[in-house]
């Protein structure tokens, strides 16, 4: 069960939340220690952080896509992350049992993997207090896609208790080296559902530099809200279990 209105950031309700996430019409950058502000004349706007560790082989676009999620350009050419950045991008939901908005904080864990390997508490770092995993593979890299089952089971500790995610980046290219059935058998034998992106970047305000915030927030909702749905519902049954047992 998904506990959030599906489609709600399409909603005119949404508007006053969305504008918190621009400036001048183009997608606000936050810092580590700077949030949305929203109007005061709205009711008090809780805040759900959430620690999303991004892993995959170097160059499949997991750079890219925060990049693209935060408002940011694509980078036109692939250089390695120097060990770990981390970006803040927040997104409002609505909940349905209760109508109350929640703004989440989707903090990305982006490390590079030469450094993970190098290294031997990077990848601990990055995991511990994880609420989701993503796991990276490009459309057009077959052997993203072959390592991408011994990827998963030598990242996620026995302990882990979150959520588990493949993104498939790319998907905007013809040249694909991944059949859908194969990503539909991945799904099934696995239990981790593939969330497609593609890595390019929005059009441009009118003599501007940057892209149009509106547009980059319409064109990467669906992927967030995606991402937020299923933390969410593992909060929500996580919460019920707990309660049930008590």
């Amino acid at each position: 069960m998904n506990p959030l209105v599906d489609g709600w950031y399409e909603c005119s309700e949404s508007k006053p939340y969305l504008n918190s996430l621009l400036k001048r019409n183009k997608r606000r950058t936050f810092g580590l220690l700077e949030k949305p502000n929203v109007d005061p004349s709205f009711s008090e706007l809780k805040s759900i952080k959430c620690k999303l560790f991004l892993v995959g082989k170097a160059g499949v676009g997991k750079t890219s896509t925060v990049a693209r999620l935060s408002g940011r350009d694509v980078p036109p050419n692939h250089e390695e992350t120097l060990g770990i950045h981390t970006t803040n991008v927040y997104w409002p939901v609505k909940a349905k049992e209760t109508n109350e908005v929640f703004m989440y904080n989707l903090e990305m864990w982006d490390a590079g993997e030469r450094y993970l390997h190098k290294f031997d508490y990077i990848l601990p770092a990055c995991v511990k207090n994880c609420d989701a995993i993503l796991f990276f593979f490009s459309i057009t890299d077959r052997h993203s896609w072959e390592d991408l089952p011994h990827l998963v089971a030598r990242t996620v500790p026995a302990e882990f208790d979150g959520i588990k995610l493949a993104v498939g980046t790319r998907f905007d290219c013809t040249a694909r080296e991944v059949t859908h059935t194969e990503m539909q058998q991945f799904v099934t034998e696995h239990s981790i559902d593939i969330l497609p992106t593609q890595n390019v970047n929005s059009l441009r305000l009118k003599d501007s530099e940057f892209a149009d915030g509106r547009l980059v927030i319409q064109e990467t909702g669906p992927f967030v809200q995606k991402i937020i749905s299923r933390l969410a519902e593992h909060r929500y049954f996580k919460h019920h279990a707990t309660t049930d047992v008590v």
